[in-house]
């Protein structure tokens, strides 16, 4: 009798340990970026325009997008733009001399793995992987520039984002035209 009052309890204590395991595990998976802050760096201001850039390293990858991003090949550098005039200005992603890449090709290398987090725990891992997958997408989307992107910056407003390219394509400096939208003048920096 004793032996079988055991067993269950063993039986039953491994139940528990299992149906922790698996309420636990799925919460290990998660992604907390932080919001973009204005960088520190050196400003070029022209015409009422003040665009700072700031080259990330892997720790402001992990702080801004909570992920390693230099390590897939894509260097991140922020620009932070602050139109002091009263007109709107036109950033577009064709008018910055560096080769950008596509936001999508740098997401789709950070996306959690649906297939592996779903053998690994159990189905639910997946489920939670899938909702990571969209708050990667959904963070990416208001952070950054891409590829084929244009971007207004209203009167006295700023412009805070960050753009990609490959780490090979990558050069310390580059231009950036801005567009005033109704007079369609250019307002060429080098950084």
């Amino acid at each position: 009798m004793k032996k079988y009052i055991n067993l269950i309890n063993k039986k039953i204590g491994f139940l528990l340990l299992a149906l922790t395991f698996i309420l636990i595990l799925p919460h290990c998976a998660k992604y907390k970026p932080q919001r973009l802050h204005q960088p520190n760096g050196i400003n070029h201001e022209k015409n009422d325009i003040e665009i700072t850039k700031y080259v990330f390293c892997e720790d402001d990858c992990k702080k801004y997008f909570d992920r390693k991003i230099i390590t897939k090949g894509y260097q991140p550098i922020q620009l932070f733009i602050r139109n002091k005039t009263n007109k709107i200005l036109l950033i577009d992603s064709n008018d910055i001399t560096l080769p950008l890449v596509p936001v999508k090709n740098v997401v789709n290398k950070l996306h959690r793995d649906v297939g592996w987090d779903a053998t690994k725990y159990f189905i639910i891992g997946g489920f939670r992987a899938i909702e990571i997958n969209k708050q990667i997408d959904e963070d990416f989307s208001q952070k950054t520039i891409g590829y084929d992107d244009i971007i207004k910056i209203k009167p006295n407003g700023t412009f805070n984002r960050v753009m990609f390219v490959t780490r090979e394509n990558y050069t310390s400096s580059f231009g950036i035209t801005l567009i005033e939208q109704e007079s369609k003048e250019k307002i060429n920096f080098d950084l």
